[in-house]
């Protein structure tokens, strides 16, 4: 009788699916508190650079090293950046009751400095998870930079975080459908995807060890 061959890639994709799902899990506990979130996103792209770089991992063991060691430095990018958020959630709720032409150009701007927001802040997180910065503010801004010089991985970027609010517009009863997958599948493929994505611009930044220091080389 012929041995089970599990290095094939039936096996390896169920694997990156239950990678995705545990790291899913961790990151939904860890945002439960909501001043924590910034910590558990971090985590989340500490554990996908692994993944993407091919390197020896442990989800959970990895997650819970990050989200220790970093927890200070993404909960104080964090709660600015939610209050910003809320700040562009009143904009466009405030610019649709207001009559046209300035109202839709409230709204206008308020998306855009979401779709801004959302690159800054997911490539500033995913950033200070593989390099040591010594000013937090400065991941926030490389991030920026990084997905504009990387149109594609930017445009998949926001195309991951628009996907289940676009669901939820055009098709509620589809989105509360999906919501297991909303919550235990995509934020662990998200990451993991983006840091595919991203994955030229670290290794460039690896090599930059005169400013950029790997995390797992100074803990």
């Amino acid at each position: 009788m012929k041995k089970l061959n599990i290095d094939n890639w039936f096996f390896r994709t169920m694997a990156l699916i239950g990678d995705w799902v545990m790291l899913s899990v961790l990151w939904v506990i860890g945002c439960l508190p909501v001043v924590t979130a910034g910590a558990a996103t971090l985590s989340v792209f500490a554990v996908a650079h692994k993944m993407a770089a091919g390197q020896d991992y442990a989800v959970c063991r990895d997650f819970c090293k990050a989200f220790r060691r970093d927890f200070r430095q993404a909960t104080v990018l964090w709660l600015p950046m939610l209050a910003l958020a809320l700040l562009l959630v009143l904009d466009g709720w405030y610019g649709g009751r207001i009559p046209a032409p300035w109202g839709g150009l409230l709204r206008g701007a308020a998306v855009a400095a979401t779709l801004v927001w959302v690159l800054s802040f997911s490539w500033g997180l995913a950033l200070l998870a593989r390099f040591t910065y010594r000013k937090s503010a400065d991941a926030l801004k490389n991030g920026l930079v990084l997905a504009l010089r990387t149109p594609r991985a930017a445009l998949l970027t926001l195309l991951l975080a628009v996907l289940p609010w676009a669901v939820l517009t055009g098709a509620p009863a589809l989105f509360f459908y999906l919501l297991p997958f909303w919550l235990f599948v995509l934020p662990g493929a998200s990451a993991w995807c983006i840091a595919r994505a991203m994955r030229p611009a670290v290794t460039e930044l690896e090599h930059k060890n005169n400013y950029y220091l790997d995390r797992e080389e100074n803990p």
